[in-house]
């Protein structure tokens, strides 16, 4: 994605920072701005010390492969993998042109 233009961030409190051929990244802050400004989220890892109700309030586009986010009003969340973590049952919507 980087390669064809897109801004790539990355939070993760375990991993710091990564060495890539294209340069070093550092885990970004997760914040409720930097959520919002985020075209998508993408969740890649189910850690507990991620406040995934901080994503679900702030982030508008959600990929969540994993099935952390519970039911939020604000963000069109899909849940691709598995059934859901939660009783409530999830779904996403499409995106409009």
């Amino acid at each position: 994605l980087q390669q064809r233009g897109a801004a790539v961030e990355y939070h993760d409190p375990h991993v710091p920072s990564l060495k890539l051929e294209s340069g070093d990244m550092v885990s970004a802050d997760l914040t409720a701005d930097r959520l919002r400004d985020a075209d998508l989220v993408l969740i890649a890892t189910d850690h507990t010390a991620v406040d995934y109700d901080l994503v679900g309030r702030h982030a508008t586009l959600v990929v969540d492969p994993r099935n952390v986010i519970g039911e939020v009003e604000k963000a069109v969340v899909y849940p691709i993998a598995g059934p859901p973590r939660s009783s409530v049952v999830r779904r996403g919507y499409p995106v409009d042109d």
